[in-house]
C-alpha cells in the first residue's frame, strides 16, 4: 500500500496480491486486518484502499479528530473507530468520545456520519 501512494489502489487488486502471498488454505478477513492500518472508499464501480496507519497519528483527541477530518471529511462509525478507540477513558464509549470531538450527521441512506465539529 505505501507503493501506491494517496490515490492507493483497487481493493481487488490488494486482494489478489495478498493472498498470491499465503497458502492457498488461508483465506484471511483482510479488513479486519487491516483496521486501523488502511482506509477504504469507493470511486466509480471500484473499491480502493490506501494506507492510512493509526501509529501516524497524533496521540492527543483534539489532534487525532483534526487529523482525521483532514483525511476524510465524514466518517463512518466502522470506518472512525479503529482510529479512535485506543483514545478511550476508563468506562468511556467511542459514542460519547465521537459527541465530544465530532458532529453526528444523518446520510440520506440512513446511516450516521461523522463530520468536524
Amino acid at each position: 500500500l505505501e507503493k501506491e501512494g494517496s490515490d492507493g489502489c483497487t481493493f481487488e487488486e490488494f486482494e489478489a496480491l495478498w493472498t498470491s502471498k499465503l497458502p492457498s488454505a488461508s483465506r484471511p478477513n483482510l479488513r479486519k486486518l487491516l483496521e486501523g492500518h488502511a482506509l477504504y472508499w469507493h470511486q466509480g464501480l471500484h473499491e480502493r484502499v490506501k494506507l492510512f496507519s493509526l501509529g501516524s497519528l497524533p496521540r492527543t483527541p483534539q489532534e487525532r479528530f483534526q487529523a482525521l477530518f483532514a483525511e476524510r471529511e465524514l466518517w463512518l462509525l466502522e470506518d472512525i473507530e479503529p482510529y479512535v478507540k485506543d483514545l478511550l477513558a476508563m468506562r468511556q464509549t467511542v459514542a460519547s468520545l465521537l459527541m465530544k470531538y465530532a458532529r453526528k450527521i444523518q446520510s440520506t441512506g440512513g446511516e450516521p456520519l461523522y463530520a468536524k465539529r
